[in-house]
């Protein structure tokens, strides 16, 4: 089983924009995230000339069962 953090944010354009962290720290709480993700909105690390990041999404962790890989 592997485990990942996603934290979304909302763009300019309405689009979603999410980022996965695998192997998160354990017990990841909004307290614990939602500061970064602000430090992440200020920045603007993933906008660009003509679409910026708006506002914060969410945050969810999911666990994937790998089947195989090649």
């Amino acid at each position: 089983m592997s485990t990942s953090l996603e934290i979304s944010f909302k763009m300019s354009d309405n689009k979603t924009k999410t980022l996965r962290i695998n192997n998160p720290l354990a017990d990841p709480t909004r307290e614990k995230i939602e500061p970064v993700m602000e430090e992440i909105l200020a920045l603007n690390a993933y906008g660009d000339d003509k679409v910026s990041m708006a506002a914060i999404k969410g945050a969810k962790v999911r666990d994937t069962a790998v089947i195989f890989e090649a």
